[in-house]
Order: structure tokens, then sequence, then C-alpha cells
């Protein structure tokens, strides 16, 4: 794999899965090259950065002590959803003869972080050149000055930068001393204008093994690649949560993300159904891009809940408080209930004859019908998501669309978006929620009517997670 571990490098002169997997759609970018490793995309702008060690000008190219060429960065229009321009190489003040690459941008500051080797001197190429992060000014499509990072040190590497999306925190992977493994992940926090020193993640996270290619989500999500125990290969894509002061235990991502192959440098948009991701799963390391397949959910509307439940309520009599009274309720579903005021949920729809009946326990008079209600039980006519209001994380959540009552629709197909980046299809499901917050499930539902027309409901229901339960 290229760029599987931090390159340290001496440089030459050469003249030379299921119902859910079923929902998304993985595919090699159209930038990607099929011969070079392209790898590490990055969102920038209207396109995306990426790096790539394809081959510019066959007279003058630097390789490594293994024969590998030195990578550069590229960057890339997107044109719409699908398409996009034809990669250029940034320009010389970023882009040099040694390594450069991943990278990350913080929108809020107009800031690019990348990776670069430290060593920039060619009569030093001979010597080991570990990496190190730098960071550049954007202004109106001009580059400033690069800038090294206070943390570099020429006896260990540093890189792999991810931002925040309010620019507070910067994380990076790092070999420096005291770590866990191969390498491990850090952050560093913005305390007026300069860094925090790096802070270790802990062992939740970091392994014996390597943690790399950080990306924050604005979900306060940490995705990163590891070849810990437990991958499907190599590296695989993991993500991570800091709830409740501390980093939650790493949510390995299903197949089609990963796979037997390198899965890595995972990044997404706000939603988590469309991003990219490098994978060495056709031999070399390329991009590819990941979309949701499922049915456009727009204006979706609320799930109701069925007005099943009624306060019924003697008014005519008066005066009656120092009289002892029975008042019976019969529901007219087979079931009764005593007092004035009652309420009472039925368990079905349909049209309820409610009568109370009197009796005066002195008298034992006994007076029938002094009040009646025709009551109408109706369930809405829409998608209906059966789930829970409140769960808690680490438990199995059950979720149905089978109360889904639409007059002359005829349901044949179920999608769901739960919410947290997961998808799933059929009428019933079963999840999970790694971190807690509040989730919207949407459930769009596919069918027939009686006119032979296909047609798409769609409803949505918030469901709260909290945290594990006490003792657990």
């Amino acid at each position: 794999m290229k760029r599987l571990y931090f390159p340290i490098l001496v440089f030459l002169l050469c003249t030379i899965t299921g119902a859910a997997q079923s929902l998304w759609e993985i595919r090699i970018a159209p930038f990607s090259s099929g011969v070079a490793n392209d790898y590490a995309p990055a969102l920038f702008q209207n396109g995306v950065i990426f790096s790539s060690d394809r081959i510019n000008d066959i007279f003058n190219q630097y390789r490594t002590t293994n024969g590998e060429r030195t990578s550069n960065l590229y960057f890339v229009v997107k044109k719409d959803s699908v398409h996009y321009g034809k990669p250029r190489k940034l320009l010389p003040e970023i882009n040099t003869f040694v390594n450069e690459g991943p990278v990350c941008y913080d929108v809020a500051t107009h800031v690019l972080y990348f990776t670069r080797n430290l060593l920039l001197d060619k009569k030093n190429r001979k010597k080991p050149n570990y990496t190190g992060i730098f960071y550049v000014d954007y202004n109106n499509g001009t580059w400033g000055t690069v800038h090294a990072f206070a943390y570099n040190n020429p006896a260990y590497n540093v890189g792999h930068p991810a931002i925040s999306p309010d620019g507070k925190m910067l994380f990076f992977a790092s070999d420096m001393p005291g770590g866990s493994g191969r390498s491990d992940l850090y952050v560093c926090y913005l305390k007026g204008n300069q860094w925090s020193s790096p802070e270790n993640l802990g062992k939740v996270i970091n392994t014996t093994a390597s943690e790399l290619y950080p990306f924050y989500h604005p979900s306060g999500r940490l995705y990163f690649a590891s070849d810990r125990n437990g991958t499907l290969g190599k590296l695989d894509i993991y993500f991570t949560a800091f709830i409740d002061g501390k980093w939650i235990p790493p949510v390995h991502l299903d197949a089609p993300f990963n796979s037997p192959a390198d899965d890595y440098a995972y990044v997404a948009d706000s939603s988590l159904h469309s991003g990219l991701f490098s994978s060495s799963r056709r031999g070399h390391d390329n991009i590819f891009m990941f979309t949701s397949l499922l049915p456009e959910m727009k204006g979706c509307r609320e799930s109701e809940e069925p007005i099943n439940c009624f306060l019924f309520y003697e008014t005519q009599s008066k005066n009656t408080d120092t009289i002892p009274i029975i008042y019976k309720w019969d529901f007219g579903d087979g079931k009764t209930g005593y007092g004035h005021t009652v309420e009472h949920c039925f368990d079905k729809p349909g049209q309820y004859l409610a009568r109370l009946s009197v009796t005066d326990t002195i008298t034992k008079e006994v007076r029938n019908d002094v009040a009646t209600y025709l009551v109408e039980v109706v369930e809405p006519e829409q998608p209906y998501i059966s789930a829970p209001d409140t769960c808690y994380t680490g438990e199995e959540v059950s979720m149905n669309g089978l109360k889904t009552n639409i007059k002359g629709f005829q349901p044949e197909k179920y999608f769901w978006d739960l919410g947290d980046g997961k998808l799933a299809e059929g009428a019933e499901i079963k999840t999970i929620y790694p971190t807690p917050g509040v989730f919207v499930v949407k459930l769009l539902v596919r069918g027939m009517t009686t006119t032979g027309n296909s047609v798409d409901k769609c409803v949505y229901k918030e469901i709260t997670v909290l945290g594990n339960r006490k003792g657990q």
C-alpha cells in the first residue's frame, strides 16, 4: 500500500452486505488514476484536494529508497454530484520534491494544514526524513507563506492533520515517544493564537497497532483508520466520539466501506450520505466515492400517533358532592371504568358508544345512560414508525413500519434513514446507537395505488438515545 505508515524517506534523483450494503453505491472517483496511487481526499472550496504519486515529468522524478515515487497535492473541481474536472497540481509554494499530504482545510480561518517531509535540502536526501505538519493561508485564490507546526520534530513523524469545524481542535497522527503503538492519535487545543501541547487520545482509541488518517465530522464523530486486531484485513475505518468527558470505544464501519484491503482516509458530507475514502481494493490506492441509494426523503412529515385516548366526564349532575354516587362507564369496547372523570384508551380504530350509569348508594337507584358519547378512533393515513421514544446506547432497538395506514395504497418497500449515518431496508429492522443524542429517524414507504401508480410516502420520528444504563 502507498503511504500505509509515515514515510521515512531517503531521496534518489531519477531520470525516468446485506440489505444495508445494497443501499450504498461505491465506485472509483473519476479523477482517480488507473495507474498511480491516489489517496487521502479532503474537501476544499468547490472540490477536492488529494495526494498522488502520478507522473508529471518523466525526466525529473524523485523516488524513495524502496523505489516509490513521492506524492504531491492535486486539486480537482467538483462539477456536480458525480462529475469532476481535470486534476491540477497545486502551486510550487506548497508542492516540493518531497511528499505532500494528507491535508485538511479550516473553513473558518481559511487555513490549509498539510503533511510534508521536514527536510527540503537535496544535499541531505540520504538522511531519514520524517514528516511534519505545515499550514498556509488561502485568501481569494492566493496562497500565503507556508509555516511549520510548532510540534514538528526531526526525530519522529507528525502528520495527517484533521481540524474540527470550529477550528479549535487539531487532531493528528504521530509515532512520537510515549505512544501505545506504531502510531497514535493526538489532539491540540487552540489557546488564544497558539496550539496547546499534544495530548494522546488514550488507550480506548490507540492500540499497539497504527492509528492514522483522522477526520473530524461536524456530528462530533472522529473517523480514523487502524490495522488493529479485528479488522477485515489491513487498514479499516472506525469512528469514535467524545461523550461525557471520554472517548467511546471505536465503532467499526461495515462493508462496503471496509474490505480485506486497506481502507482509510474517510471524509463525508454533513448528512453522512456521501463522501470519499481511499482503498487498495483494486490492487493499488485509489479514491472511491460513496453515495446513498436511498430514495429522496424530502417533505417528510412527523409520524403522528393515533388519537385513541379520551377523557370522559359527567357534566349534568349538580350538588352531588355530599351524595355517595357510583359512576360507571361502559366504553363500548368490552371494558368499563369508574369515576366522575375517567381516561380510557381504545386498542383499535372504530366507532364506540360510551355510556354512563350512576348508582345512588343510599337509595340503590340506578340511572342508565345518564350520558352517552359517540367516539370515533381513526388512525392517521400515513406511514407509521413503531419505535421507542427513548433508548440507551449499546442496546438493540427494534423498529417497524407495519402499522402504515393509507387508503388505496399497498406498501411494497420500506427504506430507513436512522439519523446516525446508518441506512436500512425492510418492514422490520433492528439497530444499535453507539452514541447518545437526539436522532431523526426517517421512514419512506414505496407502494402502489389502486390506479397502478408507484408512490413514495415519508415520515420522521425523533428518538432520544441516552447513555448506558446504570450498572452497565
